[in-house]
């Protein structure tokens, strides 16, 4: 499994072709609160399924993403997995 990280400063980040790529290709991407550490699925919940059905994961590139979530960067980067992705995969804890 290849992991990246990198900060998350906005949609403008995405008009950068590198960022974008990444944003793009990522089997599964993850917000990381920088205050707690805590990792939030906005992206990919099909291929973790895959590999708990499969358990192979060797090929699975994960973005991880830090984000402030006390501020509203959890809701842009959930808004680009829609619009660059078509669709996130966040869910709110109850």
């Amino acid at each position: 499994m290849s992991t990246s990280g990198m900060r998350w400063g906005g949609l403008e980040y995405l008009k950068v072709r590198q960022w974008r790529t990444a944003f793009e290709t990522a089997d599964v991407i993850f917000g990381v609160d920088v205050a707690s550490r805590r990792e939030i699925l906005v992206f990919g919940r099909g291929a973790l399924q895959m590999i708990a059905v499969t358990g192979m994961s060797g090929r699975l590139r994960v973005l991880r993403i830090s984000i402030d979530s006390a501020g509203d960067e959890l809701e842009l980067l959930i808004a680009a997995c829609e619009a660059y992705r078509g669709h996130h995969d966040y869910e709110a804890e109850s």
